[in-house]
């Protein structure tokens, strides 16, 4: 249909339906964005949420059918030295050629601050739930990471998870589109 990206959630059905899309079409046609879920709230030990990184892309990975990817997210967590242990990681990968472009999914301020704090690599994009319906930034946060020169992407720009009825409806909104 031309779609040629694809942001993929990894673990389960949402991964397994992408790796059957990924067998019909030869890699290099298909633009694909996969992210790092956050550690568990319990793991507080960097050196424990680093190794849970190497472990999801050594597992997930071939089950995805892919060895690399054009961008790898990582989302945050409550702890900066897990963030920036588990950066430390992605940045291997991008060394390896496993990754072409590193970013985060959802940081706020403080964790930008932590992850540049450490980082060789710094984040190419913050990925951000954004839609009309939100207003202004209020956090002034896609200003913020802009600055930092990280560019913001925005998800559910009709709504998060699903299309905001009253997004769908808007007069001003449908005569734009």
């Amino acid at each position: 249909l031309g779609i040629n990206s694809i942001d993929v959630h990894l673990g389960g059905s949402e991964r397994d339906g992408v790796a059957q899309v990924l067998k019909l079409i030869p890699r290099s046609d298909i633009f694909l964005v996969t992210k790092i879920d956050k550690p568990p709230n319990d793991m507080t030990d960097p050196l424990a949420a680093a190794e849970l990184v190497r472990t999801t892309v050594a597992t997930e990975w071939p089950l995805l059918g892919v060895e690399m990817v054009d961008v790898l997210l990582l989302k945050d967590s409550a702890s900066c030295d897990v963030m920036q242990a588990q950066w430390a990681v992605l940045e291997e990968l991008l060394a390896q050629g496993k990754t072409r472009a590193l970013g985060t999914y959802n940081y706020c301020q403080f964790s930008i601050d932590c992850i540049l704090a450490t980082a060789i690599t710094p984040p190419a994009l913050n990925y951000i739930m954004r839609h009309v319906g939100m207003g202004i930034d209020d956090t002034d946060l896609i200003r913020y990471g802009e600055a930092k020169g990280i560019r913001t992407v925005a998800y559910g720009t009709l709504g998060e998870p699903v299309a905001l009825e009253g997004l769908l409806t808007n007069p001003v909104l449908k005569n734009i589109s």
